[in-house]
């Protein structure tokens, strides 16, 4: 018979968290489709969108900063060879 009470109390636990972990996640997915999180859905992704923008253009002024750079050293470099050849 105590086997019997341990093994339904355990089980009636078991079902118990179950059940409301589940309420839970239910409740939390439920909450995105509300306007409130919508709205914070809406001001993550813009945000995230901000930061990748600001990073694709921080890096694609560092590499035309880089590309000038290069570009300049080798019309010097050529204008200095060709300078030279020319004497």
């Amino acid at each position: 018979m105590f086997k019997r009470l341990i093994w339904f109390s355990s089980g009636a636990l078991s079902g118990a968290a179950g059940s409301w972990y589940v309420k839970r996640r239910v409740q939390e997915k439920l909450r995105r489709f509300t306007p409130g999180g919508v709205r914070e859905q809406a001001a993550t992704k813009a945000k995230q969108a901000t930061a990748s923008l600001k990073t694709a253009v921080d890096e694609g002024r560092r590499l035309a900063k880089d590309y000038n750079e290069r570009t300049t050293e080798a019309d010097s470099a050529s204008r200095a060879g060709a300078g030279h050849s020319a004497h």
